[in-house]
Order: structure tokens, then C-alpha cells, then sequence
């Protein structure tokens, strides 16, 4: 069984940004800290922090803080755990992330919740949950991962629009769908594939033209 003292020394690194401030934090000497850590790494025969500046979590340090989360979260639901911070790791998509998220997640009745964001397309944020890296996602599959949970959140209706004069450049027409593949796309990232999807189902085509923009505001 691990010690929570070792994860709670890792949880306090990665969430201060070193050694130092985590020592702070914990009412320990930083030797303490740095102590606490490679016994960690001791027992699982592998590193749980690169030793950057400030120090981040590898993948299985992730791993560990998204349990120790979970942990916390439970002790919390049966009144065990103290009145302290808890981090809740969460993937989202960019859109709602520039849209409705910010507004969702003010929670004037837990003030003790700080959220620490990943953000991802919604079709494979799901996957990082399932890897352990986070504790809660915003994806497109309804289907719950084990010992996880499904909530809807509503739905979206996407509608194909071009302005006259795009129409008119491209030469797109009802007539001729092939020709959409000559109009420039643009997606998200390479696992954004929603246009692609459209006009292979309206028109059995893929894009000719794409362009990679990383940004929500960027789109419009």
C-alpha cells in the first residue's frame, strides 16, 4: 500500500513549483521533501518528476496525483477528509473552454475546488482519461469508463455556411459537391477531424487544403 505522505510530498511539488515551496507547504525541510519523493521513485522503480524548472510530473507521477485525487474525492463524499484544497484535473475542448466552461465552473458553495485544465479535442480526451491522466473530461462518447460516470451536457448543431464571396472564389456550387475539396479547412489539431467527417458524409470527399490553427479565438 503506498504512503500518502509520498504523494502528498509529490502532490506539493508539482502544485508549488519546487522543492522549496513545497517544503513551505508542508511545514517540512526541503531534504524532507526531496527525501519523500525518491523513496517514491525507490518503490516504483521509475522517476515521478522531471527535474525541470519548475519541476513536472512524468507520466506515472500523473498517474499517482490523479489517485491521490480520487482518493481525496471519496474521503470528501464520506466526511473523512478535512477542509482542504482539492485539484481536480479536467480535459476539455478548446470551444467550450473559450465559450461556456469558465462560467460553468465558478462554484461559490465549494470554494475548497481548484481545477487544473488539459485542453484537448473532445474526441480523444476521453483516451486521457482512461490513461489516468486526468479525473474528468468533456468528450463526444456517452459511453462511461469503469468505475466512471456519464453526464450529458446537451447538444450541438452544426450547420455548413459559406458568405457569398467564399462561395464565389471557390467556385462551389449544390451541383458539384467535389469542388469543396478545393476550399480551404481548417481544423484544431490533427485529431480535429469534424470537417473531414462532414464531407466525406456529404460529399465522399476529404479536404485538399487544410490549415492547423490551435486557437478558438483564432477560428473567428
Amino acid at each position: 500500500m503506498l504512503d500518502y505522505r509520498l504523494l502528498q510530498a509529490l502532490a506539493a511539488v508539482s502544485a508549488q513549483g519546487g522543492f522549496e515551496k513545497a517544503a513551505n507547504h508542508l511545514h517540512l525541510t526541503q531534504s524532507a521533501v526531496s527525501r519523500r519523493i525518491k523513496q517514491l521513485e525507490s518503490i516504483l522503480g521509475q522517476p515521478v518528476l522531471e527535474r525541470t524548472v519548475p519541476p513536472r510530473p512524468t507520466t506515472a507521477g500523473l498517474l499517482l496525483l490523479n489517485h491521490l485525487q480520487q482518493v481525496q474525492q471519496m474521503e470528501a463524499a464520506l466526511g473523512l477528509a478535512e477542509q482542504e484544497v482539492q485539484v481536480i484535473r479536467l480535459a476539455t475542448n478548446a470551444d467550450s473552454l473559450a465559450t461556456w466552461l469558465p462560467e460553468a465552473l465558478v462554484l461559490p458553495d465549494k470554494p475548497n475546488i481548484r481545477f487544473d485544465l488539459v485542453v484537448e479535442d473532445q474526441s480523444v480526451s476521453l483516451k486521457r482519461m482512461k490513461q489516468g491522466d486526468v479525473m474528468a473530461c468533456i468528450c463526444d462518447s456517452p459511453v462511461a469508463i469503469n468505475g466512471g460516470n456519464v453526464m450529458p451536457l446537451g447538444a450541438l448543431r452544426y450547420r455548413a455556411v459559406a458568405s457569398p464571396q467564399f462561395i464565389e472564389r471557390y467556385h462551389l456550387s449544390a451541383s458539384d459537391r467535389a469542388q469543396l475539396a478545393n476550399a480551404p479547412c481548417l481544423i484544431f489539431s490533427k485529431d480535429d477531424l469534424l470537417q473531414h467527417k462532414f464531407l466525406s458524409e456529404f460529399a465522399g470527399i476529404t479536404p485538399e487544403h487544410v490549415h492547423i490553427c490551435p486557437s478558438s479565438e483564432g477560428f473567428l
